[in-house]
């Protein structure tokens, strides 16, 4: 197996205040040893108990809870996509720890975990947790909804008997994470909550995405009210929130720092995929104006990237969706190297696209191909 990538740094009294800087990498032996460790944030660096930098690189796995069910919803309801899941087991974390993962993000979906309850879907995500611990990976947890709480307006996504996959309400959210946190306040390998897949202000009927700082506003508060909701049990805890425009778009925190989330440990999430921005095609030039220039102030974790090549109808995943010298792929490498900004390829399956496996013995895709050499690569040079 090659060295696994979760690299850290040695922080500089700089990074303290907020200024990235860099330092020696550490030794992998002594990284594994130390698992698991509890991580927090100072300034722009996600950094361990020893204010040591964590430069953290995997994938998203699909839904655990649809994975354990697949084979008995495909009995029951004969959902043709059940065959093509991944079978529900711990080669999954052995595999994407091959690959060279050291996080493993976990979907859950609203809809499976009002139709399943809490006690069947945390005993899935236990299951999940500890295989991802025995390889010693550790794990975001991704509540999967995409859409606006606050209008209660969301994406549609129709997978049989799972009805519509995205649709909630703020209180089945904070209700969400109120059972989670208090599950899981004492577990190490959860290394970080992601309250909210993707915000974006729809009108979905309509397809016009207007964002707005009033509504960024909106959504920070929010924000706010489920770090709160989480922070009653697990005070602790590291916090992700995304950006809007489906998790793409986090300028207004560049606008003033007033728009940044007013509580501690806040790490921004980002999906920067070929095409973006309501679908249109992306450029660097726009990472800079969405999420680059940000991550000079606060730390950023890309939690979805992804790319497909089979049609360009597929925004906003087709690769050719990108606007710029070379691939997609290739400037997407280097802009997150360079910035040093944490990532979970989407998605380690067979089925769920941008998929990175070709078939259910893990054979990559291209796109997988490509992630797993980075993964094997092994840490990259720090800034100096």
């Amino acid at each position: 197996m090659k060295t696994k990538i979760v690299s850290l740094i040695a922080v500089s009294l700089l990074s303290l205040v907020g200024v990235s800087c860099g330092g020696n990498v550490a030794n992998s032996d002594s990284l594994q040893s130390s698992y698991p460790e509890e991580f927090h944030t100072v300034g722009t660096q996600i950094v361990n108990a020893s204010n040591s930098e964590a430069i953290f690189r995997g994938a998203s796995i699909e839904s655990p809870i649809l994975l354990s069910h697949s084979l008995q919803d495909k009995a029951t309801n004969g959902q043709y996509y059940f065959d093509q899941y991944l079978e529900w087991n711990e080669n999954i974390f052995a595999t994407l720890s091959g690959w060279g993962a050291t996080i493993v993000r976990l979907p859950v979906y609203p809809s499976a975990w009002r139709i399943h309850g809490q006690t069947d879907c945390l005993l899935i995500l236990d299951e999940a947790i500890a295989w991802a611990a025995k390889h010693n990976m550790y794990v975001i947890l991704d509540f999967h909804s995409i859409g606006f709480p606050s209008t209660g307006d969301y994406e549609s996504n129709i997978a049989g008997a799972y009805g519509e996959l995205y649709t909630t309400t703020e209180d089945e959210i904070l209700g969400f994470w109120s059972v989670v946190s208090e599950r899981y306040k004492n577990n190490k390998t959860v290394a970080f909550y992601e309250i909210f897949n993707e915000p974006v202000f729809p009108s979905f009927a309509t397809s016009n995405y207007t964002q707005s700082t009033a509504n960024w506003t909106t959504w920070k508060t929010f924000a706010e009210r489920v770090t709160d909701t989480i922070r009653a049990h697990d005070p602790s805890s590291t916090i992700i929130v995304g950006g809007l425009d489906w998790a793409y778009d986090l300028s207004y925190l560049a606008q003033s720092s007033a728009n940044a989330v007013n509580r501690e440990n806040i790490i921004y999430s980002v999906h920067p995929y070929p095409g973006a921005m309501a679908l249109m095609d992306s450029t660097v030039t726009d990472w800079d104006v969405v999420f680059g220039t940000v991550s000079a102030t606060y730390p950023i974790f890309a939690t979805e990237i992804g790319f497909l090549l089979d049609n360009p109808a597929d925004a906003p995943y087709y690769e050719g969706l990108f606007v710029g010298n070379g691939l997609y792929r290739d400037a997407l490498k280097s802009y997150l190297t360079d910035k040093r900004i944490s990532w979970t390829a989407w998605c380690f399956s067979p089925f769920t696209w941008p998929k990175l496996l070709n078939d259910k013995n893990y054979a990559p895709t291209v796109a997988g191909a490509f992630f797993k050499q980075w993964l094997q690569e092994g840490p990259s040079t720090p800034v100096q």
